[in-house]
């Protein structure tokens, strides 16, 4: 069933319903071994001005309203001084679902993908906002959103990394959806001079 009207997302979430669903055991990589952090899927390129982060998803992935689950999408990273300049889907396709027991279907355009930056910060955007339709199957979808304007500023205290979630809870604890295949990049530029920066790579082990 299709309902008319979309709920606006907050993605202000509090820390503490996060602090689980975040947690991972993480290991450190050394900065000299930054651009072979790139295990299976995952890619970094690093110069001295900007950081390029990127994820190919090589196997579905579900995912939920942020009132059911938070979690990374891919291995996370820290990085102290950095500006998130944008970020960039590439072929990405979805599916929606609607749930058994939901009043409504989820729809396309409720899907949000972007970086955490903090505990209950996710900046980026919704790459099939204009989608006002679901079940279904979407794309491919190639879109980059300019996020400059968020003045999302890197913290060498958070693990920040990939995530995605819906606009919408459907009430049922299921999946809203599943990312089929694409690549997601982010692109930081920094803020900080070099010469006053620290940072570090962070592994997620899963």
């Amino acid at each position: 069933m299709k309902r008319f009207g979309r709920a606006a997302v907050v993605l202000l979430i509090l820390a503490t319903c996060c602090s689980n669903a975040l947690a991972a055991q993480d290991k450190v990589v050394n900065d000299e071994d930054l651009f072979n952090i790139g295990i299976i899927t995952d890619e970094v390129s690093l110069r001295e001005d900007a950081v390029t982060f990127c994820y190919e998803l090589t196997e579905p992935y579900d995912y939920y309203s942020y009132e059911v689950i938070i979690d990374y999408l891919g291995d996370t990273w820290v990085l102290d001084g950095y500006q998130l300049a944008s970020l960039t889907i590439t072929d990405l396709t979805i599916e929606v679902y609607e749930n058994t027991g939901a009043p409504y279907s989820n729809w396309a355009s409720e899907l949000f993908i972007g970086v955490w930056m903090s505990a209950w910060v996710l900046n980026g955007g919704y790459p099939f906002g204009d989608v006002d339709d679901g079940p279904g199957v979407y794309g491919p979808r190639t879109v980059t959103f300019d996020l400059l304007g968020d003045e999302a500023i890197t913290s060498a205290d958070f693990d920040c990394g990939f995530g995605a979630t819906t606009a919408w809870n459907d009430g049922t604890g299921l999946p809203a959806g599943t990312l089929l295949n694409g690549t997601i990049c982010a692109d930081f530029i920094t803020v900080t001079p070099v010469e006053e920066r620290s940072w570090s790579a962070v592994k997620s082990l899963y």
